[in-house]
């Protein structure tokens, strides 16, 4: 099996979608500041253009804690990464790094949307 990113290839094409779910405003205090808590959901789909079969290995890393992933997805969490993060401002330690990966077979026009519900904190 090749790992090729979904981008690279013209006859697979994939897109994320994220909506927000829930917002505590007053989910944590850590050192002296208060932490917002943000539930979302992301929606992964993937189509197979191609008229063959291809065996897929999707991964989504994500800055928060996955809770749940849809279709077996393989959940890890990781301490806190930077790099899942734009311009992040709080303690590195109320936020988990999460990667999740699915192995699969696409048959030709058949399409993959898994859910995954996670969870960050951001500081006031």
């Amino acid at each position: 099996m090749e790992i090729v990113p979904v981008t690279v290839s013209v006859d697979l094409r994939g897109h994320l979608e994220e909506k927000e779910i829930r917002r505590d405003l007053t989910a944590l205090t850590w050192d002296g500041y208060n932490y917002v808590r943000i539930d979302k959901e992301a929606k992964l789909h993937l189509c197979n253009n191609k008229p063959a079969t291809v065996e897929v290995e999707i991964t989504l890393r994500l800055g928060g804690k996955v809770m749940d992933a849809s279709d077996k997805g393989e959940v890890v969490l990781s301490p806190f990464s930077d790099t899942d993060w734009v311009q992040y401002r709080g303690h590195p330690a109320v936020n988990n790094s999460s990667l999740v990966s699915w192995k699969i077979k696409l048959e030709p026009g058949e399409t993959f949307e898994p859910i995954v519900h996670y969870h960050y904190f951001s500081r006031n």
